[in-house]
Formats: C-alpha cells, sequence, structure tokens
C-alpha cells in the first residue's frame, strides 16, 4: 500500500521528514510532500505524525522494522570501537524514540561523531537538527555545510541539497544553486 497525505491535515511539523530513512518526504507549500520513487513503504511517517495525516499499512511495516534494529546496548559497543554506520544509528535510535523517549541532544552527539567519521546519512541528518534547532542550537550556516559535506558522495544528499535551495526551507533559497544541485545529482545517480 503507498504512503498517502492528507495535505488538509498537515500542519507543516517536518516529523515525516525527519523520520524518512529514505528522505522521500519534503515540505512544499507549508505541508508535507511525497516522492513515491524514493519511499519504501517503510511507515516511519505514518508512526511519527502528529496529526494523523499520513496513511499507510503500518502493520506490515512494524514487522520489517522489528527484524532489521539491532539492540541499543550492541550499537554502543560498536560505536565505541568505532564504528560510524553504528553511531549513525545511534543516533536514529535517539531521535525517533525507539528504546525510550527522545533525546535530541543525544542524538545530535551520535550524528556528529558519525560524520565526523565520514558517515554521511550522519551528515545530513546533522544537518537537519542545525536547521530546525533541535538538540543544537538552530544554525543554517552550520546546516549548510554539512548538507554539502554529504552532498560530496551522496547522489540522495545532492537532491536534498538541491531542494533545499529550491524551496528555502532549511537554507537561504538560491534557484542558481537548485538547479546546479539538480544537475550534479542527475550527472552522479547513476554512478552508485
Amino acid at each position: 500500500m503507498a504512503i498517502v497525505i492528507d495535505v488538509p491535515k498537515c500542519t507543516g511539523c517536518r516529523q515525516c521528514i525527519w523520520e524518512c530513512p529514505e528522505g522521500a518526504l519534503l515540505l512544499v507549500g507549508g505541508v508535507a510532500a511525497i516522492e513515491h520513487c524514493f519511499c519504501t513503504s517503510c511507515c516511519d511517517c505514518v508512526d511519527v505524525c502528529p496529526e494523523a495525516a499520513i496513511s499507510g499499512s503500518v502493520r506490515k511495516a512494524e514487522k520489517k522494522k522489528a527484524a532489521r534494529r539491532p539492540k541499543i546496548e550492541d550499537l554502543i559497543v560498536e560505536a565505541e570501537a568505532g564504528d560510524a554506520h553504528a553511531m549513525y544509528e545511534l543516533g536514529e535510535k535517539y531521535q525517533g524514540g525507539w528504546d525510550g523517549p527522545e533525546d535530541y541532544e543525544k542524538a545530535a552527539e551520535w550524528y556528529l561523531r558519525a560524520a565526523e567519521a565520514g558517515e554521511t546519512n550522519a551528515m545530513t541528518m546533522l544537518a537537519r537538527l542545525y536547521a530546525e534547532g533541535f538538540g543544537v542550537t538552530q544554525d543554517n550556516e552550520k546546516a549548510g555545510e554539512w548538507y554539502a559535506k554529504a552532498a560530496e558522495s551522496d547522489p540522495e544528499a545532492m537532491r536534498q541539497l538541491g531542494l533545499n535551495y529550491a524551496y528555502g526551507d532549511d537554507l537561504n533559497k538560491d534557484s542558481k544553486k537548485a538547479v546546479e544541485w539538480y544537475l550534479i545529482n542527475k550527472t552522479n545517480a547513476g554512478k552508485q
């Protein structure tokens, strides 16, 4: 079942955008919009929407998510041993409140450690935290820096950076930079 957004119910809180592991959601005109070509129907967005504006098959998605989520204790051991991906997953767990309450400060700490270790997804998530001021002091300049670092090697981050410049949600609106990043993304997307 495809994910569906009930636009009149959407308040533009961005919780779904933050939660989407595929980057398939964005804010357009103050409300969430979905790019179905990137959506895997994991239903993470359905779970976090406070207005119940997003629908999809949560039961099927919950089974998939439970099977793929490692225990936090195991991730901490791996992260402390230097595993950048484990650091990123810890950031996700703290941000999403998977094993307790949401803790954006801890999420930011783990995303920063992972980003500094070269984890591209962590760079993107850290950029989002800086853009929104969750767990860190809101800072669009730092957000832009982390988006740009992630975009150096990740077509999805290139696309996200282009969208941010196009819509001006997290960065200053800049149509020229948006087009540049769209073109770079299009050129590099097939090279993965």
